[in-house]
């Protein structure tokens, strides 16, 4: 196994991600495992390459699923809810890496393949893109990983550029 993602939920259980397996495993905060789902695939609930994953605030988990170009929504028990896709401008769909969910339950992604942050509504409508592909701040070269703090600010890793770049994130209208 080679973990990729990881998140917690308010009950302190992990779920993971692994490189090696199309599943999403769920272990209690001792390390004991307790559940997966998902497997190979391309229908709802099932996976191609899953890397990012986050847990909102009611215990709903998010999934990169990064060959599928897709983002899935799962219950805690592993439960298929919803999936939607990184919306482009370019008549091309993205490539979701990095997620992170903030206190509102507002889903940020990174879109590995144009280079770019989108943040959707917790049922997937999109409220914010920012970002391009480059080496020029506010741009990412492969960004793969995403954090948001309780402040405002979203934290993005670029992969190719080597940093890690701080944005302060707009008021968004509820």
């Amino acid at each position: 196994m080679r973990a990729i993602g990881i998140a917690l939920d308010n009950e302190g259980n992990v779920y993971v991600t692994d490189d090696g397996n199309p599943f999403v495993q769920k272990f209690n905060n001792n390390g004991q495992f307790l559940m997966k789902w998902g497997g190979q695939g391309r229908d709802d609930g099932l996976f191609s390459h899953a890397t990012g994953i986050a847990v909102d605030s009611q215990g709903n988990v998010f999934v990169a699923d990064y060959n599928n170009q897709r983002v899935q929504k799962f219950d805690e028990q592993g439960e298929f809810i919803t999936t939607w896709t990184m919306a482009t401008d370019l008549n091309s769909t993205g490539t979701p890496e990095g997620i992170a969910v903030d206190a509102q339950g507002r889903v940020y992604i990174t879109d590995y393949q144009f280079g770019r942050v989108q943040v959707f509504s917790n049922d997937g409508q999109v409220l914010l893109a920012w970002g391009s592909h480059g080496l020029e701040d506010g741009q990412f070269r492969k960004p793969v990983g995403i954090a948001v703090d309780s402040q405002g600010n979203a934290y993005v890793v670029s992969q190719t550029n080597n940093n890690v770049q701080v944005f302060e994130l707009p008021a968004f209208e509820e």
